[in-house]
């Protein structure tokens, strides 16, 4: 926007923009704002766009801005709200595409001149195709009214040659329509990467690098649809991710859709074929193991499906009536369909049994089930499985819920507060509030949980030796992060599971001390759990209303 001169020579006419702008007066942005002091602010974005002026290698970031088909005075104020605060970026790069029809272009010819100064191209207005960003870009897509930090240009710019992410992300603040009141926060855990499992929480407040996207973007109006498919386009391996901490932008109520419980998952894939080895450890009890794989049966799936059953010293009779169920169950001749009794002939070790299911197993997807489970709905198998076998995923969960309606887990998330050394690092998460999204979390219980066959041989086999019950999953899944790996959680698929019914409890002392040993990480990412983001939480619930916080589920239809 200016050249090095302009900014040496103290930025004439930038801190009276600075200090007669009523949207920064009304903003809530972060403290600078919030205390009114306007010349501190300047001195910052003084010393951002120096910055910027001695490092020619910093990326340039565009604002893509789509217009709605049809403009009012109230599109147009939004618009003009925009381009005000974009004005005023510190990024000498930062420039804005204002996306719309040719015969809109007429319509805005006023607001171009008001933005436009001599001899600056910094604001551009036409189709699509008219608009493209150059190669070495971020983009950021944007509605007109939606209100961008002064700084977030330079924060994109610095973070994507510091950190060389390709998907930028930072908190956001959604505010009433007066721009005078916030009504809710959208905040990122920093120390966990934000993945595209978690980009139903984070909505539109990211930068796209913009040789990831590779497609013109005439034709693409919608900003949803544009999201959409840079999200396809990052399913790639070498896809990286970084999130900001700062609150850097202001979304009007009008133009935010909180997604409330319960959340639509997109669903990567689904129609693809996936070979699927279900892998169930059991003792006794035929009539808990019969009721599963009639859940089982009950899905719908489009590829080969395995069950393994581990047999642990079950008695003569409780597998005779196993094996009359079975054959009632199984009588088609459907190749698609098997079901395998595999003995594990020594004490109980829920480890090795599963390892043991895993190594016979021919399936692309592995899915560890307790026997007492049951999946509620006909597509929760074949939609964990296409998660699963995604890049950069190591395991799936979902919620699990008593058969009396109790929410029973929502992910596993990491303690804040653990105590001595014997106290557990992890705990079940019952957050009511984000058991219906689709989120990363610290691990997922196997009690039920996918994984793909190629990732479980990168991590390794459970743990048999040091984890043979006990916390066993969650050393897994925390192998699985160190890995690289995300482990995700989809609330919006359910299974029913009693804890205990099918084992009884085990003495886990020494595997809680080993966890604190191995993997002290967790003692600090914890306090960046979105489970423990109070600000979320306060004004989430506002949204929601009390019932997001009780105990009983969402009925399901």
């Amino acid at each position: 926007m200016l050249s090095s001169e302009q900014v040496q020579s103290g930025l004439p006419g930038y801190k009276s923009q600075l200090e007669e702008s009523a949207l920064l007066g009304k903003s809530l942005f972060e403290h600078v704002f919030r205390g009114g002091d306007c010349a501190a602010m300047h001195a910052a974005l003084l010393t951002q766009r120096r910055i910027h002026c001695t490092d020619d290698t910093l990326p340039p970031v565009t604002l893509l801005i789509d217009m709605p088909e049809v403009i009012d005075r109230k599109v147009e104020q939004n618009l003009h709200n925009t381009l005000t605060l974009w004005a005023l970026q510190s990024h000498p790069g930062s420039l804005v595409h204002v996306l719309c029809r040719p015969s809109q272009i007429g319509q805005l010819g006023d607001i171009v001149k008001t933005f436009r100064r001599a001899g600056s191209e910094w604001l551009q207005i036409g189709p699509a195709d008219s608009c493209v960003p150059p190669g070495d870009a971020y983009i950021i897509i944007a509605q007109p009214g939606e209100l961008h930090h002064p700084g977030l240009a330079h924060r994109v710019a610095c973070t994507a040659k510091q950190a060389g992410a390709d998907i930028i992300t930072w908190n956001t603040q959604v505010i009433n329509d007066e721009g005078n009141n916030v009504l809710l926060f959208l905040r990122k855990p920093q120390l966990q990467p934000t993945t595209l499992a978690s980009y139903d929480y984070i909505q539109r407040s990211a930068a796209y690098r913009n040789s990831m996207s590779g497609f013109s973007w005439a034709g693409i109006f919608e900003s949803s649809q544009r999201v959409r498919y840079l999200l396809e386009k990052a399913k790639c391996e070498s896809t990286s991710f970084h999130a900001l901490a700062e609150f850097l932008q202001l979304v009007p109520q009008s133009l935010h859709q909180y997604p409330g419980p319960p959340v639509a998952c997109r669903q990567p894939s689904v129609e693809t074929e996936f070979s699927i080895s279900v892998i169930i450890p059991f003792r006794d009890k035929p009539e808990l193991t019969l009721r599963c794989l009639q859940s089982l049966l009950n899905q719908e799936l489009n590829g080969h499906l395995e069950v393994l059953l581990i047999n642990n010293q079950s008695t003569a009779d409780s597998i005779d009536t196993l094996n009359k169920g079975l054959r009632t169950l199984f009588s088609s001749n459907d190749d698609n369909l098997v079901c395998r009794i595999l003995d594990y002939d020594k004490p109980f070790n829920h480890s090795a049994q599963c390892n043991l299911g895993a190594q016979s197993a021919s399936g692309e997807v592995l899915v560890f089930l307790n026997n007492d489970a049951c999946f509620i709905g006909t597509t929760a198998l074949q939609e964990m499985a296409a998660q699963a076998v995604q890049l950069n995923v190591g395991t799936v969960g979902c919620r699990i819920e008593s058969t009396s309606g109790d929410l029973v887990c929502a992910g596993i998330r990491a303690r804040v507060v653990v105590g001595t050394e014997y106290n557990s690092l992890v705990e079940e998460s019952r957050e009511q509030l984000l058991s219906h999204h689709r989120r990363e979390v610290f691990a997922n219980t196997f009690a039920v949980a996918a994984l793909s066959k190629k990732n479980y041989q990168k991590v390794g086999p459970l743990n048999s030796i040091e984890f043979p019950n006990g916390y066993n999953d969650v050393e897994y899944n925390l192998r699985v992060r160190r890995a690289g790996l995300r482990n995700i959680y989809l609330g919006h698929l359910t299974v029913l599971h009693e804890p205990g019914t099918s084992r009884g409890k085990c003495d886990e002392l020494a595997e809680k001390i080993l966890l604190r040993q191995r993997f002290p990480e967790v003692l600090c990412d914890a306090m960046f759990q979105l489970e423990e983001d109070d600000h979320f939480r306060a004004r989430a619930n506002k949204v929601l209303g009390s019932k997001a916080l009780q105990g009983r589920r969402v009925q399901v239809a």
